[in-house]
């Protein structure tokens, strides 16, 4: 995926997200970012994805989307609470509103749980 067109992702991002209070730019394997109160939550893959920070419990639980389809991996390893949001909602902004405040949510969480500043912290 271009630059451009990654940028212009993590733009919409960005503008969904406007509302929400402690949010930080960052750059994470790379790529660009966002952080919630010091925990990451957001940012968009190299393959021009959006993925979230967030428990797989969740997928099944609260967003009724099969798990397997969100699963992200990155150098062919499995990133651990991080999925796929559906490519089809990256355009859908109420769909992609409703799962970047699970994501925002959950960041938070950790940080009121002393979850750590990293996305390693679960």
């Amino acid at each position: 995926m271009s630059q451009q067109l990654e940028g212009n992702l993590f733009s919409s991002v960005c503008n969904l997200t406007d509302a929400f209070s402690g949010i930080e730019r960052r750059k994470f394997l790379g790529q660009p970012s966002l952080a919630a109160n010091g925990n990451l939550f957001v940012l968009v893959t190299r393959e021009g994805r959006i993925a979230l920070h967030l428990k797989e419990l969740d997928i099944d639980d609260r967003l009724n989307v099969p798990k397997a389809s969100c699963l992200w991996k990155a150098g062919g390893h499995l990133m651990i609470n991080w999925i796929l949001v559906p490519e089809e909602f990256h355009t859908q902004e109420e769909n992609l509103t409703d799962w970047l405040k699970l994501g925002y949510d959950y960041a938070c969480a950790r940080s009121l749980a002393g979850g750590g500043n990293s996305a390693a912290a679960t």
